[in-house]
């Protein structure tokens, strides 16, 4: 919202390589022979140069309302550091201006001066907090435009003395500033807000931090007195502790006191304040003192400029009631080191902290040291002077803000970062208006900011050029604080993807701290989401990525890719995987997830036959994936193919609950139709060229009662307004409910009961008035109709309530399928008795799902549990917690091993079977805690008590780390080939596991296995029956293995394996090695 300075930005210079020294310049950085310079305190200094400007300019400077006094006292207290060949036109010009603002001074503290002394203050102020060029101004010109607030504008800041008596000439006095502000070139007048600090310096005659912009070699100071000493007056944290002493005053400041009556020649009197502590040190108590009453003086005197003008309004209006004294609006940045010593001022105060990434904090300080100071200062400051002030300034606003933050009573503090500030103005005042209890106010006055910040559309803030390495460095190292207290890097990962912003743990020590999974594991990159390319293929791309995981993990690794949208790493994740898969499945299932870009990579490179469509446009529009649903109409053929898909896809829409998606879809869907009748009317053929009539017909099997599947999908995710305006429409001819057959409307009560949405109760209510007769006890098998809603309580009770008698074997087996625990509960206190089916397929269910929970059910239930039969399943699963559940329920870990003698053989129940599964589980986790609780008793031979079995069902689970794993082991080898066998026997087998198992040892087999013809019958590429004949696979009918290879014609080579089958059998058998 902040307009770019006219002049050129503050950039970096390049360095010398003659000399060695760098060029003078603007943001000049160092050359690699200069040394980092460091401040008073040891600490670095950034490399950064500025110019000298505006040496003869006397305009924009902020002591121009000083009045003859404070002048005084600030050039006697500095004369010595003032340069005055350099700037005495400056001198003269304030001295000028110093003797003119005297007289009106007085002028006005004759009218007026009774008045201010009488005037309260406002128990509550607003304080805008922050550093400069952090955004506060932007944020106080917002919050000036609220008519409860007194503020001090840009003249009563300007001219702190005298700006009531001189307000008649301000329009004389405009030449002092420019339209725009310098640092920014934002407008600039004497109407606008501005800081009170500006006034404070002048009535204190140089005790405030503010000297430091006309004095800044001041700003450290020589031994004591330095000015930024004058930011928080040696107060500290305990400075607060007196705070609820100032309670009994008016606004925590004594009411009646005032400046001196000659106001002319000396600074207010600062007021008694009980609750403030004075500073020990000498120079620093009268430096407080000075400020102190200049701050209480000024903060009566626009405090009384608003009661002032409040009144003539109501004198105008025939109005009489005295007005209250109004809440005081102030912003200064110093103020930010303050809190304590203002929290003693005012315990009822309110503050908003505006905070910006320190590194942007750093280029607009920069840069306001370069485009504005230079109008102020009275001694020529180094580069070192200008970057130790802006660095040192930081630490000490910073550093005091977050150390006494705590101090603010809860509720009377926001923080609010520039980001959202810049962003959303609106929505930032309204966290301030919400946070203060002030929502009432907030929407009386959107119709005053709405106009203002439209005037600002055209306003750019500043761009700068990136600060050197060497800059940045210092400014993260000195303002490190800053960073970890708002967490600024935690800001930028949140306009990133998940998994970049995992990634950024990877920058750096820190950031893999601050980025690290809180329960200590390691962060995890969610593969269904887009993942960087450079992540990706580091972990995917190398040789052997994929030995830990099993064929089911690797299936769901092209899965979970292509739902993430990213084609080329799905490009990779389909090379690596080493499994045949289902092209059109992954198809579908991004759709669901509405990856465009995957569905467009798999359907050019796969084709999709025409069922597919319609599911995917289906799964799309459920998620509500227009863009999806949309490409797979225009890819799907003609119209009639069309028609089919966009039917599929509004039902899916409305199955999810996208209503306008729906509509959008039956329009499309009515489209498609016309054309369709338009073409079988006047016998155009408007179907396209990739499409055929088997397409079509293929699409438009169901057409019949498409409508009033529409119904069902509706009852199931939309709202009860939508369901009676389809019913009422009746677009796909399904008739009313009314008319529904008896299974019709079971069905419709099943989609109506357990839908989504909050309206399920009046869905139901309504099928039911279709047919009050109708017995929907058959809808306590709750899981037919989608996913099982996680309130499935309160519908199964629903039905229990409206009549209709318990089918508890049908819930029941629904809870084995579905595993609702909430549900088994309920039925079993419904007096549910479980068949030996139910108490079979239940637990053994839960296993399956790894769900301890539901299992814990049935043991309180007293249920007779198979322990053994959970323990093989669990491990079949590769569930570890379940295993450790049947461990310990069953006490297991309390048994010694079982066998011939002590020490000897198996735990009890972890049968061979079990260590059979977790091989077939590909878990290796699995598979070494089977191991480790089988026991390994003494006398027992490396790999005795593994069955050779083992290597079968782990070759079948596809996982190449299980494999050497039981090798590992050295797990007895079966001589049989049957893991081979077994992985050819697969439904789409991994060829390439063959290779090692046979470096594993494990024999192809005898002759009689007959491995080479079951390979080249169940698809073997060539390439593996090539391996096979050179590592020797026994060939006992050759003439087998020919008629296999002729009918290989689904795989597409069978041309080419045939021939090469030929020449084999030629070779064998011309050699006369039957078998070889």
């Amino acid at each position: 919202m902040l307009q770019a300075d006219p002049a050129k930005p503050v950039q970096p210079a390049t360095a010398s390589a003659a000399d060695g020294k760098s060029e003078a310049g603007p943001g000049a950085g160092p050359s690699a022979a200069e040394a980092v310079e460091l401040d008073p305190c040891g600490l670095p200094l950034p490399p950064y140069a500025y110019s000298p400007r505006h040496r003869w300019a006397v305009k924009m400077n902020f002591l121009s309302g000083i009045t003859l006094g404070p002048w005084l006292r600030l050039l006697w207290a500095h004369w010595r550091d003032i340069e005055w060949r350099t700037y005495p036109h400056r001198v003269l010009f304030l001295s000028l201006m110093a003797l003119l603002n005297t007289a009106l001074a007085a002028v006005e503290w004759l009218l007026h001066g009774r008045s201010l002394s009488a005037q309260a203050l406002h128990p509550e102020p607003l304080f805008v907090l922050g550093h400069p060029r952090s955004g506060t101004t932007h944020l106080h010109n917002l919050l000036a435009m609220d008519p409860r607030f007194a503020f001090a504008d840009t003249w009563a800041a300007g001219f702190p003395a005298s700006f009531l008596f001189l307000s008649p000439c301000r329009a004389l006095l405009r030449p002092l500033l420019d339209p725009r502000r310098p640092m920014d070139a934002m407008a600039l007048s004497w109407e606008l807000p501005a800081e009170d600090e500006i006034a404070v310096s002048q009535l204190a005659g140089g005790a405030s931090p503010y000297t430091a912009l006309v004095l800044p070699r001041r700003w450290r100071g020589r031994g004591r007195g330095g000015l930024r000493e004058c930011v928080r007056f040696g107060m500290g944290a305990a400075g607060a502790a007196g705070a609820g002493a100032g309670e009994g005053t008016e606004g925590g400041v004594a009411a009646g006191t005032g400046p001196s009556p000659n106001a002319s020649s000396a600074a207010p009197a600062a007021p008694s304040a009980p609750s403030v502590p004075a500073p020990s040190d000498p120079w620093l108590a009268a430096a407080f003192e000075r400020w102190l009453g200049a701050f209480t003086w000024f903060a009566r005197k626009i405090t009384y400029a608003h009661v002032y003008r409040s009144r003539q309004r109501q004198r105008q209006a025939g109005g009489t009631s005295p007005a209250p004294p109004p809440p005081l609006l102030l912003k200064s940045p110093v103020h930010t080191g303050r809190l304590s010593l203002l929290l003693a001022l005012f315990p009822r105060a309110r503050f908003v902290f505006v905070h910006r990434h320190p590194l942007e904090t750093f280029q607009s300080a920069a840069h306001m040291a370069q485009t504005y100071y230079w109008y102020t200062y009275l001694q020529t400051p180094s580069d070192a002077t200008i970057n130790d002030f802006i660095m040192d300034q930081y630490d000490l606003l910073h550093g005091s803000y977050l150390a006494e933050r705590h101090l603010v009573p809860p509720g009377r503090l926001l923080e609010l970062p520039f980001a959202e500030l810049e962003a959303d103005p609106l929505g930032a005042l309204g966290r301030v208006y919400e946070a203060f209890g002030w929502s009432e106010q907030y929407s009386s006055l959107l119709p005053a900011w709405r106009p203002y910040l439209a005037s600002l559309a055209d306003f750019r803030r500043n761009h700068f050029n990136t600060l050197s390495p060497q800059v940045e460095a210092v400014v993260r190292q000195r303002w490190a604080q800053s960073f970890r207290a708002f967490d600024y890097v935690a800001r930028i990962a949140s306009f990133l993807e998940p998994n970049y912003a995992v990634c950024l743990r990877l920058v750096s020590k820190a950031t893999a701290l601050q980025f690290a999974d809180p329960s200590g594991g390691m962060p995890t990159l969610r593969l269904s989401q887009r993942v960087p390319a450079w992540a990706f293929q580091q972990r995917w791309a190398p040789q052997g990525s994929c030995r830990t995981l099993s064929r089911a993990k690797r299936l769901e690794l092209m899965g979970l890719t292509a739902r993430s949208d990213d084609v080329a790493n799905l490009d990779l994740a389909l090379a690596v995987s080493g499994v045949p898969f289902d092209p059109l499945k992954l198809f579908v299932a991004a759709a669901a997830a509405g990856a465009l870009h995957s569905c467009h990579f798999l359907a050019d490179r796969y084709g999709a036959r025409a069922p597919y469509w319609g599911l995917a446009a289906s799964a799309a529009a459920q998620h509500g994936h227009g863009a999806v649903a949309a490409f797979c109409l225009d890819r799907c053929g003609g119209a009639a193919a069309r028609a089919a898909v966009a039917w599929s896809a509004a039902q899916g829409a409305a199955r999810g609950g996208h209503v306008g998606l729906m509509d959008a879809l039956l329009a499309a869907a009515g489209a498609a139709e016309a054309a369709l009748r338009q073409r079988n009317q006047g016998g155009e053929d408007l179907l396209d060229s990739s499409s055929s009539d088997e397409q079509e017909d293929a699409e438009d099997d169901d057409h019949d009662d498409r409508g009033a599947r529409l119904l069902l999908a509706a009852l199931c995710g939309c709202g009860l307004a939508t369901v009676l305006r389809l019913q009422a429409a009746d677009p796909g001819g399904a008739g009313a409910l009314g008319a529904w057959a008896e299974g019709e409307l079971l069905e419709a009560m099943g989609e109506a009961l357990y839908g989504t949405g909050p309206d399920w109760y009046d869905k139901a209510e309504l099928v039911l008035a279709a047919d009050p007769e109708v017995n929907h006890s058959l809808c306590y098998e709750f899981d037919g109709w989608g996913p099982v809603p996680a309130d499935v309580v309160p519908r199964l009770e629903w039905l229990r309530d409206h009549g209709f008698p318990l089918a508890s074997k049908l819930a029941l087996e629904a809870v084995a399928r579905t595993g609702s625990a909430a549900a088994l509960r309920w039925l079993l206190a419904q007096g549910a008795v479980a068949d030996r089916w139910c108490r079979s397929s239940i637990p053994l269910g839960a296993v399956r799902r790894g769900d301890v929970a539901l299992l814990e059910v049935v043991r309180q239930a007293g249920w007779d549990l198979d322990a053994t039969a959970l323990a093989e399943a669990a491990a079949a699963h590769g569930h570890v917690p379940v295993l450790d559940w049947v461990w310990r329920s069953f006490g297991w870990d309390a048994q010694p091993p079982s066998g011939p003698g002590p020490g000897h053989g198996p735990r009890p129940g972890l049968t061979d079977a079990a260590v059979c599964s977790a091989c077939g589980s590909g878990s290796l986790e699995a598979m070494r805690w089977v191991r480790g609780r089988r026991g390994q008793g003494q006398g027992q031979a490396e790999g005795q008590g593994l069955p050779a079995a083992a290597w079968t069902t782990a070759a079948l689970s596809g996982c190449e780390a299980a494999l050497e794993l039981l090798g590992e082991w050295a797990c007895p080898v079966p001589a049989n080939g049957e893991p081979y066998l077994e992985v050819a026997r697969q439904e789409g087998p991994m060829w390439g596991l063959f290779p090692l198992l046979s470096r594993l040892g494990l024999p192809l087999g005898p002759p009689g296995c007959r491995l080479f013809a079951r390979c080249v019958d169940c698809g073997a590429p060539l390439p593996t029956l090539r391996w096979l004949r050179a590592e020797g696979c026994p060939v006992e009918d050759w003439a087998q293995a020919e008629r296999n290879a002729a009918g290989r014609g689904r795989y597409g080579d069978a041309a080419e394996v045939l021939a090469w089958v030929r020449e084999q059998r030629a070779v064998a058998e011309g050699s006369g090695a039957e078998g070889a």
